[in-house]
C-alpha cells in the first residue's frame, strides 16, 4: 500500500482540474450563502494524495471565505463517514435552513461539461450511460437551457441576486 500524504489545512486539498461540474452562477451564490450563514455542513472527499474526488465547489468557496482548518476522516470506504454538527439541532431556524440549502444547493449547483465527461468515460473505460449521464443528452439539454436562460430573469427577493 503507498503512502498517504498527510493533509493538514485546506491548501493540502487541490482541485480536480477535470472536474465534470461546472458549477452555475445561482449555486455558487447560494452555496457562499450557506456557508456563511449557517457553516459547513457536509465532508468533501479526497484521495489518498488529496486531490478532491467530490466536493470541488464547496472547497473553493470555503477557501475564498477565508476557512483554512480541515479536520481528515481516514476510511477505505466501509464505513460511512458522519459529520455531527454539535452546535445544531434540526428542529432550529439554523438547522432547518441547512437541510434547505444543503438541498437546494446540490440541485441548482450541478452544470455538468459533456465534453469532459465523454473524454474521462473514453480515456478510462467508463460506463458513462450505465452511470446515468450521456453527453449528447446533455449538450442538447445545455443548449435549451442556454436558450431559456437568454429569455427569463430572475431575482432573489431577499438579496435581489439576479440569475
Amino acid at each position: 500500500m503507498t503512502a498517504k500524504k498527510k493533509l493538514e489545512t485546506i491548501k493540502d486539498l487541490k482541485p480536480d482540474l477535470r472536474n465534470a461540474n461546472r458549477g452555475t452562477e445561482f449555486g455558487t451564490a447560494l452555496l457562499e450563502k450557506s456557508i456563511r450563514e449557517v457553516g459547513l455542513g457536509r465532508s468533501v472527499l479526497a484521495d489518498k494524495n488529496g486531490n478532491l474526488i467530490g466536493g470541488n465547489k464547496t472547497t473553493e468557496m470555503a477557501q475564498s471565505l477565508g476557512i483554512e482548518e480541515i479536520i481528515v476522516v481516514h476510511s477505505d470506504g466501509k464505513k460511512l463517514v458522519v459529520v455531527q454538527r454539535d452546535d445544531l439541532d434540526i428542529d432550529s431556524p439554523e438547522g432547518r435552513t441547512m437541510a434547505l440549502l444543503d438541498n437546494q444547493v446540490g440541485k441548482v449547483n450541478l452544470d455538468f461539461d459533456a465534453d469532459v465527461i465523454k473524454d474521462l468515460g473514453d480515456e478510462f473505460n467508463l460506463d458513462i450511460t450505465g452511470m446515468g449521464l450521456d453527453p449528447f443528452d446533455m449538450s442538447e439539454v445545455k443548449k435549451e437551457k442556454e436558450v431559456d436562460e437568454q429569455v427569463t430573469t430572475h431575482v432573489c427577493p431577499n438579496c435581489k441576486y439576479e440569475w
